[in-house]
């Protein structure tokens, strides 16, 4: 935000205050991230940025939920999912309506509200959001237990369980998978350091046995030459000994 403008980048602006927003949010300073919301949501709706004032709509109302004001909250969720309608973006509505839900079922609407956040978890379910589901799950089965719906809530709990039980397995299926991956690549690793250096001494004795046939060739040549040089010594010395013989 020190280095960003509302009025030279907007849409910068708005994505860091709704991300501060949210930090905020998540170490419980939520009167701080009420005033980042609505700070993102002025500048969104100045400049026009509907996406963005849909998505400051959305955690406005989910900040008025935590703070359990549940009036304003519904308030905040359905314009939220006015806008989102009007973009047609159907993971705003859905998100939308699981705070327009929460909001109404703890007003005593737990029968709408319910539905509207079952709404929501069907979608998130039919596009694999399974981690989403999974929360959604936990916040619908806490307002059955304040509403009093026990059995409900329970039902809830246990579905929750049961895809907790999912997500950690599928989690730790990628984690083996990726530590199998992880053992893979050392091992591919090793065995080409392993490849450069066994090519690295066949080279080495390449070059050794191809110095040895150098040597030998040298040592033949010279043995060659040594052998023409006695030769033409020799010779010059029988043609002096004639000579000598003759004289």
């Amino acid at each position: 935000l020190s280095v960003s403008s509302a009025s030279l980048a907007p849409k910068a602006f708005v994505e860091i205050s709704i991300s501060r927003g949210v930090a905020l949010s998540s170490l419980k300073r939520n009167d701080e991230a009420l005033k980042e919301y609505e700070n993102a949501l002025k500048v969104a709706q100045e400049e026009k940025l509907p996406y963005f004032v849909a998505l400051a709509l959305f955690n406005i109302a989910d900040q008025y939920l935590i703070k359990k004001d549940y009036k304003r909250a519904e308030s905040y969720a359905r314009n939220a999912m006015t806008k989102s309608e009007a973009m047609e973006d159907s993971w705003g509505i859905a998100g939308a309506k699981v705070n327009l839900g929460l909001a109404l079922g703890y007003q005593g609407k737990t029968k709408p509200g319910g539905d509207l956040v079952k709404e929501s978890i069907a979608f998130f379910d039919k596009n694999h959001a399974k981690s989403d589901v999974e929360m959604i799950i936990g916040e619908l089965s806490q307002m059955y237990e304040a509403a009093g719906l026990y059995k409900e809530a329970l039902e809830q709990v246990r579905q929750q369980q049961k895809l907790s039980d999912e997500i950690f397995q599928s989690d730790r299926a990628k984690a083996v998978a990726a530590l199998q991956e992880e053992f893979d690549s050392e091992q591919r690793k090793r065995q080409i350091e392993i490849l450069a250096k066994d090519n690295a001494l066949k080279d080495a004795d390449i070059k050794n046995h191809r110095l040895q046939h150098m040597v030998a060739l040298l040592a033949s040549l010279v043995g060659i030459l040594a052998g023409c040089f006695i030769y033409m010594l020799y010779r010059r010395s029988k043609k002096l000994n004639e000579q000598l013989q003759e004289v």
